[in-house]
């Protein structure tokens, strides 16, 4: 098949051929720029992967270290679970020296888990509807005000500290 042209194509035509070069000079740009804006998603995309993986890291670094105080404090209540079922309720100066302990290693076990939900929670890892009900548990365990001082401000995270003291305290004299 033959393509006849008229003269005015033949010339535009003619006239493309002698521009190949910047032609071939703007396809190179072109695809300069877009190889740039390929490296720089990956770039982005890198940075944010690193970013997760590093918010991983610390929430299992955070988990490992409430499992260690976890076991610790259960340690300590391992049999007694009798003795700390009669602590309910109790006022502490009722309480023998051994009920004392075990209640504060109870304490301590909670405040942990409770510490550590907030983390988890402020690192994403904890939907919002699990966060409400652990809330409340939170909220629950601040209002009685007979175990209030056991909670140990110097041995909590300064974001679990200030959580708690933003909560309604209805143990103010």
């Amino acid at each position: 098949m033959r393509i006849i042209l008229s003269k005015s194509n033949q010339e535009i035509i003619g006239a493309i051929l002698t521009l190949k070069i910047p032609f071939a000079i703007s396809l190179i740009g072109v695809a300069n720029f877009l190889g740039v804006i390929g490296v720089i998603g990956s770039l982005i995309f890198v940075g944010l992967e690193l970013r997760q993986t590093q918010l991983i890291a610390l929430a299992d670094m955070e988990q490992r270290r409430s499992e260690q105080v976890t076991n610790r404090a259960l340690a300590f209540l391992t049999g007694e679970s009798e003795a700390y079922a009669n602590l309910r309720g109790k006022p502490e100066s009722e309480l023998s020296p051994k009920d004392q302990f075990l209640r504060e290693m109870q304490w301590s076990w909670s405040t942990q888990m409770q510490q550590n939900t907030l983390f988890q929670h402020q690192a994403g890892f904890i939907s919002e509807g699990e966060w409400r009900v652990i809330a409340e548990r939170i909220l629950q365990s601040w209002e009685d005000c007979s175990t209030r001082s056991l909670y140990n401000f110097r041995f909590l995270e300064a974001a679990f500290v200030e959580y708690l003291q933003a909560l309604p305290d209805q143990c103010t004299d």
